[in-house]
């Protein structure tokens, strides 16, 4: 995986505010070979290069950063683990001069059976101190999911992304 593809995850996090390319949608979502339950009042974008984002459509305020959770589907088979090419790779990007990146927690882990890594971090992007949950989950291709808000706000829609986790499986 290239090493720019986290980097350009974190930027288009912060476009969450890109109201012009959201659309509403339900409850249930459908990818290329997967499928998950997409978290209610959240809106869907989808922009290269990631497979699908979801947005938090509203909140107590208006914020020019909104929560974030996006998903590439990259159509590696490694086997994902903490200590994998495609973690070092993602941790590599994440850890540029001027993010003051900072890893919080690594584990591995499985979610429905799969196997998968969770990376958890906070770093600085245009301005804004910003927190940061990773899975990527091994399944015949690996999946990488990312969650990111306003460092101070991470733990209140973090059950909406864990639920996102919960539902999620390949379709072929």
């Amino acid at each position: 995986m290239k090493k720019y593809v986290l980097p350009t995850l974190v930027l288009l996090a912060a476009a969450g505010a890109l109201a012009l390319y959201l659309r509403p949608t339900g409850t249930d979502y459908q990818g290329d070979g997967y499928a998950l339950q997409a978290p209610r009042d959240w809106k869907i974008l989808q922009i290269a290069p990631v497979d699908v984002a979801f947005v938090l459509a509203d909140g107590p305020e208006k914020r020019a950063f909104r929560p974030t959770i996006t998903l590439v589907v990259s159509p590696s088979n490694e086997t994902i683990s903490a200590t994998s090419e495609t973690v070092k790779n993602i941790l590599a990007g994440l850890d540029q001069p001027g993010n003051a990146f900072v890893l919080r927690d690594k584990q591995d882990t499985t979610l429905n059976g799969l196997r998968c890594t969770t990376l958890t971090y906070t770093l600085t992007a245009n301005g804004n101190r910003l927190a940061g949950t990773l899975t990527l989950v091994s399944a015949g291709k690996t999946y990488i999911f990312s969650y990111t808000t306003l460092e101070n706000e991470h733990q209140r829609s973090l059950p909406d992304f864990q639920a996102l986790l919960a539902s999620f499986h390949p379709t072929s």
